[in-house]
């Protein structure tokens, strides 16, 4: 097949606009843009031109994935934020090159506009809140007392508790606990404490000192794996005992709402190893409950449990 001398150069023409036109889609692709305008949220107390200063002068250069850790890294390391976030968006459809950067800060506990930025101990009690501890058990009386949590102290969706109590059940622990995203263990928690009960027919105190720490995690939905230990050392009037245990366990949930389980089964499997002065023992617990729906809301739960 031939063609005329025009058709050849037409088909060039057309050839050189696609070309250029892919050029320049793939330039408005990698190019990073430049930065036009900086804007913040989330600082409700500290001024915007402080957070600015941190930032620093960014208008004009380009808007890199470096520049945006760069800018992250000024922002974590000055101390005055607890989370930072830096967002790129386009300020026009029309012109891919300009940048708008958002800057997402979550300020510290403890923060005011007079002191803008507080001691670690400030922003420690200022992520903190309490409850009180009031209860009454059957042959030990009133328990009474507050028991103190702080958030978010040892990293992301962490937990530092002080149950603190008199009367009935006398307590003084620390309690930790930290959960994660990602990985194959999902939650971690330990507590040391001493707490101290009388006994309602010998009328001697049982006091205790324990430590204990456990770990868990799933392997699907609704199987879950968990393992765990602790020391006590028992006071029991003239009597002087330590108790050391190690355990573990498997439970098979498939409720889909725990507070209304329907048509679902929940099952627990453990083993624990006890040791005492006098000896050791093997502990083993089985705990199967079954949840099947009836007519309306009605629910049949059978339980069994075998220790």
């Amino acid at each position: 097949m031939r063609f005329k001398g025009s058709r050849v150069q037409e088909f060039k023409g057309w050839l050189l606009i696609l070309c250029l036109g892919c050029a320049s889609i793939a330039s408005a692709q990698t190019s990073p843009g430049l930065v036009g305008e900086v804007r913040v949220h989330g600082n409700h107390t500290t001024p915007d031109a402080d957070v600015f200063s941190i930032v620093g002068e960014v208008v004009g250069k380009p808007a890199t994935e470096a520049l945006i850790a760069e800018i992250t890294t000024r922002l974590e390391q000055s101390g005055r934020f607890d989370g930072v976030e830096v967002r790129k968006r386009f300020r026009s459809i029309d012109n891919p090159d300009d940048v708008l950067l958002m800057v997402i800060v979550d300020e510290v506990p403890g923060i005011d506009e007079f002191d803008l930025t507080p001691s670690p101990m400030t922003r420690f009690w200022s992520s903190g809140m309490f409850l009180p501890i009031l209860h009454y058990d059957d042959g030990y009386g009133f328990t009474y007392g507050a028991r103190f949590s702080f958030v978010d102290r040892l990293g992301p969706r962490s937990r530092i508790s002080m149950p603190l109590s008199w009367g009935g059940e006398r307590q003084a622990r620390l309690q930790v606990e930290r959960t994660f995203k990602a990985g194959p263990i999902d939650r971690v928690a330990g507590e040391f404490g001493i707490g101290r009960k009388e006994n309602p027919h010998y009328e001697i105190g049982d006091t205790r000192t324990s430590f204990n720490a456990r770990v868990e995690g799933a392997a699907a939905r609704w199987l879950r794996f968990g393992a765990g230990g602790g020391v006590d050392d028992v006071e029991f009037g003239e009597v002087r005992d330590r108790l050391e245990v190690f355990g573990a366990d498997a439970t098979i949930d498939t409720r889909v709402d725990p507070a209304f389980p329907r048509n679902a089964v929940h099952a627990k499997f453990g083993w624990e190893r006890l040791r005492f002065d006098a000896g050791d023992a093997n502990r083993n617990t089985v705990d199967v409950r079954g949840y099947l729906g009836l007519f309306g809301p009605t629910v049949l739960a059978v339980r069994g449990l075998s220790v």
